[in-house]
């Protein structure tokens, strides 16, 4: 062993191992990533901190540990007015810079007091979130005295006024008039409003780049459609998010007149859409905006077929969706892999599932917004021409679809007619459910049958049939999987199911004989 005198190198001082047992390796963490650890405790999207939140629980583990947090000003700054006015000032005391604020208005005292403790820090929010489940003229008065305010760190600014309004009669309401302005709210990026009017000035908008309006959002003299469009000109630069759900407005119901459209707005940077509207009022929005390709867009459309102003010789089903489906949504079904049809008597709905959510830093400000890309809604249609679901055949090219789901509610069963129509529409098919509520037998195997080269679907892999009882239709598929073997791919999955609970009546014969023409068989 080296001498280090002789080597002229420092020596290394002494280890102290039972100093190390003793101090945890997280102790040794710098504060910054202890704190980002800490973090991970707490749910997203401003956050309702009490005592049983993640990171109040952390503060009993140890001292360093709490005395690391209480230091933390952002675990403090979430300021829920439903919690105990001794937490409330408690977080208050501990925030030092931006505080989130959320109010649920349950009474007048609840909102004066709201508004005495945050009037003095208003300079401080940066995200105010009002729901008003409790009416009266609380939000016209001191929560107009709070936005009144010098709020310049203000950044999202959510306010949702459900109470007063009666969906009976919408012609009746108004929204409240709160004074937003510029000036006091200098640097808002993100404005959701539900019965709130909105600002007329363009300079409130300079900076708004998410913006969402359900209900009265415009004023009754003068919230005509023009006035929506100003504010949307004023935003279209910089707009990446945009929900127009349900609003109510002068130029836009079924009785209006337009004679000429505005020049259609770009919206350039736009990457989220959101519309919630019947068929009227979605067709002349969308032909007042220019929706990207890139945009991830959410309809739900949905109209009354007994109310709406169409003649009474065109009221077929097929007729009805021909009028209903607006060009830009004709070409997101055409363009959609997956999609599933609904048929009863008297509705008939489209959806095509979101294949991916959206994952939006700015909280959806209410439950209306619909999950599925797009969601068409028909219902009160006339019982003498029931709706098919080949109509949507008529309407627009299904060419692209993979999968297709078809859910029939009718008395009978659908007609071979009707398969052959639908199904010939989807060349590219690979996946099929289909459930049927009707007692009679499905025709589907009929139709998928390998009467001409190549069979129906010869790219089938996924085959789902619920009927009421699958007995007596045994045979008749075993009939079907054998025409179409020579034919076609195998099928990698077949289910078969039946409306009766526990009742297939398929017995040991009928199982083996179907597993020979599947890779995988599934009774339901």
């Amino acid at each position: 062993m080296l001498n280090p005198k002789r080597t002229g190198r420092p020596s290394k001082p002494p280890v102290d191992y039972r100093r190390d047992a003793y101090f945890p390796s997280i102790h040794r963490l710098p504060v910054e990533l202890l704190l980002d650890i800490f973090a991970l405790a707490e749910p997203p999207a401003l956050p309702t901190p009490s005592v049983s939140s993640g990171w109040v629980k952390l503060m009993l583990v140890c001292r360093h540990w709490r005395a690391v947090i209480m230091k933390a000003a952002q675990f403090w700054s979430t300021i829920d007015f439903t919690s105990h006015p001794d937490w409330i000032r408690l977080c208050l005391s501990r925030s030092r810079a931006a505080i989130h604020v959320r109010i649920v208005v349950a009474s007048s005292e609840l909102v004066k007091a709201a508004t005495s403790i945050l009037t003095p820090r208003a300079g401080q929010i940066r995200t105010l979130v009002v729901t008003d489940y409790c009416g009266g003229d609380f939000l016209a008065t001191q929560l107009r005295t709070l936005l009144s305010a010098q709020m310049p760190a203000l950044k999202q600014l959510t306010i949702t006024n459900s109470f007063n309004f009666d969906p009976l009669r919408p012609e009746k309401q108004s929204g409240v008039d709160l004074g937003l302005s510029a000036d006091s709210l200098p640097r808002l990026c993100a404005l959701s409003l539900e019965n709130v009017i909105l600002p007329p000035s363009p300079q409130f908008y300079r900076f708004v780049t998410s913006l969402r309006l359900h209900g009265k959002c415009f004023p009754q003299q003068g919230g005509t459609l023009e006035y929506l469009l100003r504010i949307l000109r004023a935003t279209s630069a910089q707009l990446q998010e945009l929900s127009l759900s349900r609003i109510r407005m002068a130029g836009l119901d079924a009785t209006a007149q337009v004679l000429h459209l505005p020049v259609p707005i770009d919206l350039p940077n736009l990457r989220e859409f959101h519309m919630d509207h019947n068929n009227v009022v979605a067709s002349r929005l969308l032909q007042l905006l220019n929706i990207p390709s890139t945009c991830t867009s959410f309809y739900y459309l949905r109209t009354d077929i007994v109310s709406s102003p169409w003649d009474t010789t065109e009221r077929s089903s097929r007729a009805v969706l021909l009028r209903l489906l607006p060009q830009p949504i004709r070409s997101l079904i055409e363009s959609a892999s997956e999609l599933i049809l609904s048929v009863s008597r008297t509705t008939y709905s489209i959806k095509e599932p979101s294949s991916s959510r959206s994952q939006s830093a700015t909280p959806v400000a209410g439950p209306w917004l619909p999950e599925d890309r797009i969601y068409i809604y028909i219902h009160d249609l006339d019982q003498n021409s029931p709706p098919q679901p080949e109509d949507i055949v008529f309407a627009v090219s299904l060419a692209q679809l993979t999968s297709l789901t078809i859910t029939s509610h009718l008395n009978g069963p659908l007609e071979d007619s009707v398969w052959k129509t639908l199904l010939g529409a989807c060349p590219h098919l690979d996946s099929l459910a289909v459930s049927e509520s009707s007692v009679h037998e499905t025709v589907v195997f009929y139709v998928l049958m390998a009467g001409s080269s190549p069979p129906p679907c010869h790219a089938l892999r996924v085959l789902s049939v619920k009927t009421y009882t699958l007995s007596a239709q045994v045979s008749q598929v075993v009939k079907c999987l054998r025409s179409r073997a020579p034919h076609a791919r195998k099928l990698e999955r077949l289910s078969l199911g039946s409306q009766v609970p526990f009742k297939t009546g398929l017995n040991d014969s009928d199982i083996h004989a179907l597993r020979s023409f599947v890779q995988k068989l599934v009774i339901m």
